[in-house]
C-alpha cells in the first residue's frame, strides 16, 4: 500500500523519488509478453484535469489536447531523455536506443 499512497499524493516525487514507481513499472513488466510491456512513462509536475482542458467532465482523456500540451514529454519519452520540462521523471524499461519516431 506504501506505493498506491505515494501515488495519490503530490508529493510523491519529492518524498519517495522515482524508484517505487520505476520498480512498479519493471515488475508488472515482469508478469507481461514484450509487446504488453510498458516501454517508457513519465511521471509529470501537474495531474490532468478538467480545468485544464485535458479531461471531459466524466472524466475522459482529450488525447488531442493532451498531445498538444505535453509534447516535448512525449518526444522526451521517444527519444530516450531523461529530463524535461514538464516532468519530474522519465522511466525506460532496459532499453538502450530510443524507440522509433512517432508516425504522423
Amino acid at each position: 500500500m506504501e506505493l498506491e499512497d505515494a501515488i495519490r499524493t503530490r508529493r510523491t516525487h519529492k518524498a519517495y523519488g522515482p524508484e517505487p514507481v520505476d520498480r512498479a513499472v519493471l515488475e508488472v513488466n515482469a508478469t507481461l509478453s514484450h509487446p504488453e510491456q510498458v516501454k517508457g512513462w513519465a511521471v509529470l509536475e501537474r495531474g490532468l484535469s478538467i480545468e485544464q482542458g485535458q479531461l471531459t467532465a466524466n472524466l475522459k482523456l482529450k488525447r488531442e489536447v493532451i498531445a498538444h500540451q505535453l509534447d516535448g514529454v512525449i518526444e522526451a519519452l521517444y527519444a530516450g531523455a531523461e529530463a524535461v520540462p514538464g516532468a519530474l521523471h522519465i522511466g525506460h524499461a532496459g532499453r538502450s536506443e530510443p524507440l522509433p519516431a512517432m508516425a504522423g
